[in-house]
């Protein structure tokens, strides 16, 4: 009576690197990953930059300014 799932480490650790395992094989190439992450901080460039901001850059003392990635001079 040689059963698989006897064989099979039934610990914390295994249980938490199948779950990782698991969703390591749900996730996309890591090529789009890092189109999707360029593509939210461009957006969040765009929308950020015409807000103004009250915190104080202490190495400068100047207000900190986000600037647009997808403005002329930034590409």
């Amino acid at each position: 009576m040689n059963n698989n799932q006897d064989a099979l480490p039934s610990g914390v650790v295994a249980r938490f690197l199948n779950v990782v395992e698991r969703v390591g094989n749900k996730l996309p190439d890591p090529a789009i990953i890092f189109l999707f992450a360029m593509l939210l901080i461009w957006g969040l460039s765009w929308w950020f930059s015409g807000v103004s901001f009250d915190a104080i850059d202490p190495r400068t003392g100047e207000a900190i300014i986000i600037n647009n990635m997808l403005a002329s001079d930034s590409l």
